[in-house]
């Protein structure tokens, strides 16, 4: 349960897993039990802090094959949608400066672009 970790905790989790999401160590596919849609204020900063990390710390390619990875798996449609919710209404929230929005807001649309490509393309 995140409401139950310390922040240094949660932090030091969504680092980790942004990393290895990020080497390609564990696929997104671990989270297609998340609602996205419906987190508390624990779940919601745990996870905006974990897909900023992805997001600020790859370039553009890395983060197009990080979620295109879960793209043409219809069984993870629930999951895609989620993140595609998540990333267009949640993730810009987690930053106050600008220019650092603005690069959140742009890499979200590479990904959300990403999940659905492979789904188009077949």
């Amino acid at each position: 349960d995140l409401a139950s970790l310390p922040l240094r905790q949660k932090l030091n989790l969504a680092r980790l897993i942004a990393f290895l999401v990020s080497d390609f160590g564990l696929s997104l596919a671990i989270f297609k039990t998340v609602s996205f849609s419906t987190f508390d204020s624990h779940s919601r900063s745990f996870f905006g802090i974990l897909f900023k990390k992805i997001l600020m710390s790859n370039d553009d390619d890395k983060v197009k094959a990080i979620f295109k990875r879960i793209a043409g798996n219809s069984d993870l449609f629930n999951l895609k949608e989620g993140l595609n919710y998540f990333l267009l209404k949640e993730i810009s929230k987690t930053s106050k400066d600008a220019d650092e929005k603005d690069i959140i807001k742009r890499k979200a649309k590479i990904a959300r672009v990403a999940m659905r490509e492979a789904v188009f393309s077949m």
